[in-house]
């Protein structure tokens, strides 16, 4: 494994609480993995439902294709109807979703992925997503995402399988609520 990648597999190096950008810095940092130790992603990664049963060089491979982005408050991460080009994990901080109009509709936590069936399927954001507070965002690009499932089977049948089992859950959990609703109607 390549040592510039080997911090993201470590997560319990992550401070809970990103720094917040000196007072007047309103530029969002962008670095390459492996500059920085303490500001470390790992094992909690693997129990994300998207790497499930990857093992931690598969991971790895995947965070190859990746960069780390800090984004101030109020930075837009994505906007809404726009191509996903890039899925997100959330590493720190907290994301509002924006609908169409740009009102805030739920906030988004950490440790979570966002943006993962808009890149796995190549339709657009539904939604925009901007940073509440310093947060700090994993960002995976999806030709070199594409590049790297191509050449490992593996990963590629590991992945389609959770995105299925994430989609098969959303599903049981919109019908059950569909369901509930039309019950208190009758």
């Amino acid at each position: 494994m390549e040592q510039q990648h080997e911090w993201l597999l470590d997560l319990a190096k992550i401070s809970p609480e990103p720094q917040a950008p000196a007072q007047g810095d309103t530029k969002s940092v962008e670095e390459k993995p492996g500059k920085s130790s303490k500001r470390s992603p790992g094992h909690i990664l693997a129990q994300l439902p998207f790497l499930k049963d990857l093992h931690r060089l598969q991971i790895a491979k995947i965070l190859k294709c990746s960069k780390v982005k800090t984004y101030c408050p109020g930075e837009q991460v994505c906007a809404a109807d726009t191509p996903s080009d890039e899925m997100y994990i959330l590493l720190s901080g907290n994301l509002a979703v924006l609908d169409q109009e740009g009102s805030q509709v739920l906030t988004i936590d950490p440790v979570t992925t966002v943006g993962e069936f808009g890149f796995m399927t190549n339709c657009h954001h539904p939604v925009g997503l901007e940073a509440i507070v310093a947060t700090k965002v994993i960002r995976i690009s999806r030709s070199n995402f594409e590049q790297l499932l191509k050449s490992e089977p593996d990963i590629q049948t590991k992945v389609h399988r959770n995105i299925i089992d994430i989609l098969s859950g959303k599903l049981i959990s919109l019908r059950q609520r569909v369901e509930g609703a039309l019950s208190r109607c009758r």
